[in-house]
């Protein structure tokens, strides 16, 4: 269980009434997603009983010389959009390049005019002076504002799950060396959820239910830390970020529950904050 504080759960409460009813299928959801070389979380697997300890159902951690990659991706209602690796730190100036090169050019091949709906996360890194600016040279983007303390509304926390899931399964005899291998291997497995489209499918489709639920529990400072998933229920790992200037930036939403190019980067901003520290 999560304790929300009452500005945080007016602030759920106002994104999900606004957006309830809103048309999630055109709307473009990214995030970064860290990703290990080691098994993370659990298989399931059919066994006789009193095999519980039999080799072939024991899956083998490697504890020592762990190493991981962080990437940025993001995802539709018509599936995976384009992931891309981040090396070294995640500042302004990262995101900048990704948004600029990676996003923009991968999101107008799949929506090829008109207004892009863009959801983003609550990193501090998305909120720096300059990738507000960078917001505001780019019109045809509205950002979505998202509300804190919130990433079991946010689905492709679920895709990121059922990415390192697959990875695994498909991986299970090939523990990769070092990251360029495991970076070949989130590709590849990147590739394959793109023949899935029932997941995207599901994924947004089951918007309006989140949403919902955080409407009926509007009278509870509490969140149960569970989400849905293609049509069934099962706990997170739990993880937030500060989300910057909060009533600034909801006074800038519109009867769409959008706000477009805002500069809520936060009391004192500017150009410190491009890193995100």
């Amino acid at each position: 269980m999560e304790i929300l504080g009452e500005a945080q759960t007016v602030n759920r409460l106002a994104f999900a009434t606004n957006r309830v009813d809103f048309d999630w299928r055109n709307v473009i959801i990214s995030d970064e997603i860290t990703i290990s070389s080691d098994y993370e979380g659990s298989v399931r697997v059919y066994r006789e009983d009193g095999l519980r300890h039999d080799q072939r159902y024991v899956h083998r951690r490697e504890r020592s010389g762990r190493f991981s990659i962080s990437c940025w991706g993001w995802m539709s209602y018509d599936g995976p959009g384009v992931i891309e690796r981040i090396d070294g730190r995640f500042n302004a100036g990262t995101y900048e390049h990704i948004l600029e090169n990676i996003f923009l050019p991968s999101v107008r091949e799949r929506f090829s005019e008109g207004t892009l709906l863009f959801q983003q996360g609550n990193h501090p890194v998305h909120y720096a002076a300059s990738i507000q600016r960078s917001f505001q040279r780019r019109p045809e983007i509205e950002i979505i504002n998202w509300p804190p303390k919130s990433p079991d509304l946010n689905v492709i926390e679920n895709l990121g799950a059922e990415l390192k899931k697959r990875r695994i399964v498909t991986y299970a005899h090939r523990r990769p060396r070092n990251r360029d291998e495991l970076w070949d291997q989130v590709v590849d497995t990147w590739e394959d959820l793109a023949g899935d489209q029932n997941l995207f499918h599901n994924l947004v489709t089951f918007m309006p239910d989140r949403l919902r639920a955080v409407i009926e529990a509007d009278d509870s400072s509490m969140v149960e830390e569970y989400y849905f998933f293609v049509g069934f229920i099962r706990p997170i790992d739990y993880y937030w970020t500060p989300f910057r200037n909060t009533y600034e930036i909801d006074k800038q939403i519109n009867m769409h529950g959008v706000i477009r190019n805002t500069t809520g980067g936060g009391g004192g901003g500017g150009e410190g904050d491009d890193d995100g520290d």
